[in-house]
C-alpha cells in the first residue's frame, strides 16, 4: 500500500523541492482526499523524518529513549549524543530542550517512534499585527503562522521579526509542561480553530537541532543578528 509518506518521498527524490514543502502542499490542495488534520499531517512528517534515521541502535542519533532522570517523570526522548558506560554524560532532546544526563538515566526506549517536539510545531500563543492578521507563535517565540480573516492560513518565516500590537498566550509555563499527551490534544486543538492543516516552517529545523545539538532559540536569527540560510 502506497502510503502519504512514500508520496512525498517519491516526490521529493524526483524533484529539486524540500520535502516539507512538498507535503504542506499536497496537503493544503487536498491531494489526499478526505479532511486534511494537522494531526495526520504531523504523523506523516514523523514518518518521513524517521526514514533518514534508519537504524536507531541505542547509541545512535535519534534512537528513542525515556529520560529517568529527577523531575522528568520518564519523558519522551531522542538520542543527542551517549556517553561512555552508565555514568557517561548524554545528550537528550525532549519535547522543552535538549538536555544532558548520566547515561542511565536516559535507557533506550524499545517501543518507542521518533518524534517531533512540541515547540517545533505547537502554538503558545499569537501576536495580533497592526492590521489585524494574527501570528501563531511557538514556545521559543518564533512565528509558525499568520492567519487572516476569509484566508487560508500561511506559514511563517521562523526568523520573521513581527511587529505587533497585542499579545496574548494559550498557555503559561506551567501549563505547557504537564503531560505530553495532554498538550498535545489542546494544540491540536487550536490548530483546527484557526483551519491549519499543514505544518510549520520550523519543523524543518528539527534534523539540525537534532544533529547539532542545538536548540530552536540557538539558532533563531534575533533582530539584529546575523543572516544565515535555514531549512524550510
Amino acid at each position: 500500500m502506497v502510503t502519504q509518506a512514500d508520496i512525498v518521498s517519491r516526490l521529493h527524490r524526483a524533484s529539486s523541492l524540500r520535502t516539507g514543502d512538498i507535503l504542506d502542499a499536497l496537503t493544503r490542495t487536498r491531494y489526499f482526499g478526505g479532511s486534511p488534520d494537522p494531526e495526520i499531517t504531523l504523523a506523516v512528517r514523523e514518518a518521513l523524518f524517521a526514514a533518514e534515521y534508519p537504524d536507531r541502535g541505542r547509541h545512535d542519533i535519534g534512537a528513542p529513549c525515556r529520560v529517568k532522570a529527577p523531575g522528568y517523570d520518564n519523558a519522551r526522548a531522542l538520542l543527542v549524543e551517549r556517553g561512555e558506560g552508565p555514568e557517561g554524560l548524554t545528550r537528550v532532546m525532549i519535547d522543552h530542550s535538549i538536555m544532558t544526563c548520566v547515561s542511565r538515566e536516559a535507557p533506550a526506549h524499545r517501543v518507542g517512534r521518533l518524534f517531533v517536539p512540541l515547540r517545533f510545531w505547537m502554538p503558545y500563543g499569537f501576536w495580533t499585527e497592526a492590521d489585524g492578521t494574527k501570528v501563531l507563535f511557538s514556545r521559543d517565540y518564533c512565528p509558525l503562522w499568520r492567519v487572516q480573516e476569509g484566508r487560508a492560513p500561511v506559514r511563517d518565516d521562523p526568523d520573521r521579526d513581527v511587529k505587533f500590537v497585542k499579545q496574548k498566550w494559550y498557555f503559561d509555563e506551567g501549563s505547557f509542561r504537564v503531560p505530553v499527551d495532554t498538550v498535545l490534544s489542546q494544540g491540536f486543538e487550536i490548530l483546527r480553530q484557526h483551519r491549519v492543516v499543514s505544518l510549520p516552517r520550523l519543523v524543518e529545523w528539527f534534523p539540525e537541532c537534532l544533529a547539532t545539538g542545538r536548540w530552536i532559540s540557538d539558532l533563531k536569527r534575533w533582530p539584529g543578528g546575523s543572516e544565515m540560510v535555514r531549512a524550510g
